[in-house]
């Protein structure tokens, strides 16, 4: 069996995959994560408010000192805030700290960390004291940079706008720190997400790829499959709903009441989790489709895996056969040995019809089929000869048929000679044919030959025999009017109603004559599990899977249709509208009011959407189907042009003047206005 490997295109669907998500993860690594340090922002011991100073600076609120301040804490808090602001650009950072409380030592630490973490970001730092009246700004410049400034609320205003400030600063700034935290804990999930279900989805491919090379026969994991395709699912709809709630709503003065930088700390966040979702939705197509490959070619190798083994053991099973019949010394037991023999070739002739089946379904694996088949043929013949001889050696002529001394099958009784003639012919393709021919196989034709139904037959009354040939007639003549019809055009849904109706009372007439048959059989004292018996059913199994594969052929073909005819439809409601819209202008003086014309727009706007919608379908069945249709263009263009009679009409009733030119215009796709 072939070796199959992974497809170039999953290969670069899947590096880019990785490439993509390793440049996010590049993104996320340049700052703590949220959910590291969950603890320590939700003390709030610094935020980004979104607020601005007068020189368009990024404002950072430090709020008085809880209880349990660490200096630790809040250099990992600044180290946060400051990886976000990296992401949106580099300006100046104004830091405004609540000083007019009980520090102590505490703000010395603070403005150090705050030199450290931001460096030459730091624009300056305000220590706001609200309930002080006095001006200390030279005694500060004295002691301290010019960075650092003491001021009060009224100096404040003057740097910062108090629309700009929390209310802890006297502004009115609204400002929800857990809300903040929430949602960026949120997206940090999200995106980890789906970065994990990259890895997991690649793992699962990989997975069911690597049990081709495995060990004994491959174990199928079809839970797999549906279970990572509904996570992908609930993935892809929970970061909908957080994409939802990141949108920036301006009609509600979204800016102006949370602040200007806030937007952008939104739009970011936005950013980050609609190329999550974009690869998740990606992800979605690309799985399902890799998924399917990937398992037809496991249960293909499955197929192949229980062929290769149910020949191995028939070949065992006819070699020790073989053995006993060359070995055995007491009296040879032909009822026995003929019994085993129908076994073993009731056997054989099931696995000369599942070769045949794999070699349509498996072209690529058909040598190696065909070479297993010639395999098994070599060991039936070594029994087949064995037999032959032992019966010979033990001079049992006489208790076989007269007719297996006359040539052909010396040895056999007729039952096995026949039963080895008509396993090796049966169920082939013309093409598959061809190769078994090799193996000693000689061409008989799926319906069985005059001759054929003689040799079947013999020991059956008259009326038997003439019962069975009618039967047998009946089947041929099915088979014969299935083939010819896969030829027939078919044009209408109509027309595939009836056929299917047609099928299906074909299909209870032979079962209606195969019980009467049977019954024929059992009135008259015959075996209906005999070989006669046998062969009829399995011919009668070989039609109904000719009528059940011109069934399918028929549904796609319907489906294909049916999508036509609805869009054909749509081209008459079209053609209706425009008729309506027409005399509408100038008569008895009304004109549309524009309600009514934008009304009559939109609904035809979405007729022909909808038609586009179902000609896209047809388009897509048609690739599947198998019965002979005629072109599709002919629904195409006749909605296309209903649309742009359309069209026409509609702009020259909104634009009177400009009518005429409209109308002379070539036609081209395009939309209302």
């Amino acid at each position: 069996m072939g070796c199959i490997t992974m497809s170039k295109t999953l290969e670069r669907t899947c590096s880019e995959r990785t490439l993509r998500n390793g440049q996010v993860n590049k993104t996320m690594s340049r700052i703590p994560e949220a959910a590291d340090i969950v603890e320590v922002l939700k003390k709030r011991l610094a935020f980004l408010s979104g607020g601005v100073d007068k020189n368009g600076y990024t404002l950072l609120c430090v709020p008085a000192p809880c209880d349990d301040f660490m200096v630790q804490d809040f250099r990992e808090t600044l180290l946060y805030l400051g990886g976000l602001m990296d992401e949106d650009d580099d300006s100046k950072v104004t830091v405004v700290v609540q000083g007019d409380c009980a520090w102590g030592n505490k703000l010395e630490c603070v403005k150090s960390a705050l030199q450290e973490v931001l460096g030459s970001r730091l624009n300056a730092v305000l220590i706001h004291h609200p309930h002080k009246s006095w001006d200390s700004r030279s005694s500060f410049r004295e002691k301290h940079s010019s960075t650092l400034k003491n001021v009060t609320q009224t100096k404040l205003f003057k740097l910062v706008s108090p629309l700009q400030l929390t209310p802890e600063f006297g502004g009115t700034l609204q400002y929800d720190h857990l809300d903040w935290l929430s949602r960026q804990l949120a997206v940090e999930k999200y995106v980890k997400e789906v970065q994990l279900l990259v890895k997991h989805t690649d793992g699962a491919l990989s997975a069911c790829r690597g049990q081709l090379g495995g060990a004994g026969p491959p174990r199928i994991p079809l839970e797999i499959g549906p279970t990572m395709v509904e996570v992908i699912a609930r993935t892809i709809h929970s970061g909908q709903r957080l994409l939802d709630s990141l949108q920036v709503d301006g009609e509600f003065g979204f800016k102006s009441h949370c602040g200007q930088r806030m937007a952008k700390e939104r739009a970011s966040a936005y950013h980050k989790v609609k190329t999550a979702l974009d690869t998740a939705l990606e992800l979605q197509q690309s799985f399902q489709e890799e998924w399917s490959k990937e398992l037809e070619v496991l249960k293909s190798a499955q197929l192949l895996e229980g062929f290769f083994s149910e020949v191995d053991t028939l070949i065992d099973w006819t070699t020790n056969e073989q053995c006993n019949l060359r070995h055995s010394q007491e009296y040879f037991d032909l009822e026995r040995a003929n019994a085993t023999a129908m076994e073993i070739f009731a056997r054989y002739s099931k696995l000369r019809q599942w070769s045949a089946s794999l070699c349509k379904e498996l072209p690529s694996e058909a040598d190696t089929i065909c070479a297993a088949m010639n395999r098994l043929d070599l060991a039936c013949e070594g029994l087949t000869s064995q037999f032959r001889s032992r019966s010979r050696t033990e001079g049992l002529s006489p208790t076989l048929d007269p007719d297996s001394q006359q040539g052909g099958s010396q040895g056999l009784s007729p039952t096995l000679d026949h039963e080895l003639y008509q396993v090796k012919t049966q169920g082939l393709s013309p093409a598959l044919d061809h190769k078994f021919q090799q193996a000693r196989t000689r061409g008989l034709s799926p319906t069985l030959s005059h001759e054929y139904h003689r040799a079947g037959t013999q020991g059956l009354s008259p009326t038997l025999d003439h019962e069975l040939q009618q039967f047998l007639e009946l089947v041929s003549t099915t088979e014969s009017r299935l083939k010819a019809s896969c030829d027939d055009p078919i044009t209408t849904t109509a027309q595939v109603d009836k056929l299917l109706t047609e099928l299906k009372e074909t299909e209870l007439m032979i079962d209606s004559q195969l019980q009467g048959l049977r019954d024929t059989f059992h009135s008259h004292g015959e075996n209906t599990d005999g070989e006669v018996f046998w062969l009829v059913r399995e011919q009668v199994m070989h039609v109904k899977g000719l009528l059940t594969t011109r069934k399918q052929a028929l549904i796609q073909a319907g489906q294909f249709l049916c999508c036509e005819e609805n869009a054909l439809q749509l081209v008459k409601w079209l053609d209706k509208l425009t008729i309506r819209l027409q005399p509408k202008f100038g008569q008895n003086g009304y004109k549309l009011t524009v309600a009514e014309h934008n009304r009559m727009d939109e609904l035809a706007r979405g007729t022909y959407s909808y038609g586009l919608r179902l000609l896209d379908d047809a388009v897509k069945l048609r690739k599947q189907v198998y019965a002979a249709t005629t072109p599709s263009t002919r629904a195409a263009d006749a909605l296309f042009d209903a649309w742009m009679d359309y069209v026409a009409i509609s702009k020259s009733l909104r634009n009177p003047q400009r009518s005429a030119n409209t109308l002379s215009r070539p036609r081209f796709r395009a939309s209302i206005s």
